[in-house]
């Protein structure tokens, strides 16, 4: 009778028992959802949030005071050490030995 079911229908045997296990799986992982909604839900809500708060863009009054400070040339340490050397030790003025720096700084 079974064969004859199978048949008629015109599936093969390897069809239904495919039919059979994919079902026994979406059973068991509703039952598990039915379960654990709760939890499922609540874990997808915070890796959600997660992902928006690690891929933050600084607003637009943050991306100012950013490009501002970036505009900014870096105070180097020794320019003061520098420009005392170079005026105790040279006939230059305070303009040539800053010029003196900048070309220095700039190669």
């Amino acid at each position: 009778m079974y064969n004859q079911i199978v048949n008629t229908l015109g599936l093969s045997q390897n069809t239904l028992e495919v039919f059979v296990l994919s079902s026994i799986g979406v059973l068991i992982l509703g039952l598990i959802f039915v379960m654990y909604w709760k939890y499922i839900v609540s874990g997808l809500v915070i890796v959600f949030c997660l992902m928006v708060f690690a891929n933050k863009l600084p607003d637009a009054a943050e991306a100012k005071t950013t490009k501002e400070v970036k505009q900014e040339t870096p105070v180097n340490p020794d320019k003061p050490l520098f420009m005392q050397d170079c005026l105790k030790h040279t006939d230059y003025t305070k303009e040539q030995c800053e010029d003196i720096w900048e070309d220095r700084e700039s190669a």
